[in-house]
């Protein structure tokens, strides 16, 4: 395996998502994400995706795609008071913008998890005009329809 890849010493937070086979890992640093693909035990040389905006935090998360009958994995990007979700495109092989919520406060925390096979995201908010107030709100959302609402 080819281990030379740079890793980012400036990396704050790794996660990891699969999509069709393929392995990426997703480091978080504080305007961007580097991107590391991995491809039959092969590791391709990162890449960097801007951002242009504090990260407040990442998660990832795989699914089963049953209309593609593939895992494939999401990222999720909180920046300030936006979620943005990216997806691996089956062409480009690389993360691009899906979809993009706006909550209002600014994003502090995301969980992703999933009931009778329904999807709910918890978003944590703090209300900036009011130092220490923080909210969670759950929402529900159909990730093919991009449409979710508060469960």
């Amino acid at each position: 395996e080819d281990y030379t890849f740079d890793l980012g010493d400036d990396v704050q937070q790794w996660a990891h998502i699969r999509h069709n086979g393929s392995e990426y890992f997703v480091g978080r640093r504080e305007q961007s994400l580097l991107v590391v693909h991995k491809e039959s035990a092969t590791y391709r040389t990162g890449t960097v995706l801007e951002i242009n905006q504090p990260i407040t935090y990442l998660l990832t998360y795989n699914f089963w795609n049953d209309v593609q009958a593939q895992t494939e994995g999401i990222t999720l990007v909180a920046t300030q008071d936006r979620v943005l979700w990216y997806r691996v495109s089956d062409i480009t092989h690389k993360l691009e913008l899906y979809w993009q919520w706006v909550v209002g406060n600014t994003v502090t925390g995301l969980t992703h998890f999933t009931v009778e096979h329904k999807n709910y995201l918890i978003v944590s908010t703090n209300q900036s005009s009011h130092s220490g107030l923080y909210t969670l709100n759950i929402y529900q959302f159909e990730l093919g329809a991009r449409e979710f609402w508060i469960a």
